[in-house]
């Protein structure tokens, strides 16, 4: 079975394949080899771990944008995981009101 497409919808998103590539598309092998060097240097992590953990994913994403780069795909998925979060949990204020009966 084919692996899926680099996937964004008001249901789900994923990778073609790893974060690290999507990465690497979309800041080219000289740029993301030099930010993943330089952040993983800093931290004192393998270069092949770096986006394995929130703390790695974060301080590489600090580091491209603080040069002045972007990654559009990841932010394409970030923004429709955000759309899907803040409407499923969207409700009025107040308490929230269950349909199932209320336990005797």
């Amino acid at each position: 079975m084919a692996s899926p497409r680099e996937t964004a919808t008001d249901a789900f998103a994923c990778f073609a394949g790893r974060l690290e590539d999507s990465c690497r598309l979309a800041l080219g092998d000289e740029d993301y080899d030099r930010f993943a060097a330089l952040v993983a240097k800093d931290i004192g992590w393998p270069v092949g771990e770096l986006l394995k953990s929130g703390r790695g994913g974060e301080c590489f994403v600090h580091e491209v944008y603080s040069a002045g780069k972007t990654l559009p795909n990841i932010e394409k998925l970030v923004e429709r995981i955000s759309g899907f979060a803040k409407a499923v949990n969207a409700h009025p204020p107040g308490p929230i009101a269950s349909p199932a009966p209320l336990a005797p």
